[in-house]
């Protein structure tokens, strides 16, 4: 069983602590970890574009990351208008 828990405002971590069966985890730290892993796999894989990973990565990746163009209505004083953002999915 897991836990999820917000981080702390005292900035205290409750991250991968085992409580009987519950494994808790600060999706603060998670979130930090998960991005980190990201930034090591991408450098990893840029290093070495010839490799089959990196090949099978660049094969894949409409699998791996989505990117769609909504437009997002913005109101202003002067009325409301639209902005278009690229937003990965």
């Amino acid at each position: 069983m897991f836990a999820f828990g917000q981080p702390h405002s005292s900035g205290a971590v409750d991250h991968l602590r085992v409580d009987g069966s519950t494994l808790h985890i600060d999706v603060g730290e998670l979130y930090k970890e998960t991005r980190q892993a990201i930034e090591k796999w991408i450098g990893t894989l840029e290093g070495n574009l010839a490799s089959s990973e990196a090949n099978n990565v660049a094969k894949n990746l409409p699998l791996l990351v989505r990117v769609t163009t909504p437009t997002v209505p913005v109101s202003t004083s002067a009325g409301t208008s639209f902005v278009t953002m690229n937003k990965t999915n």
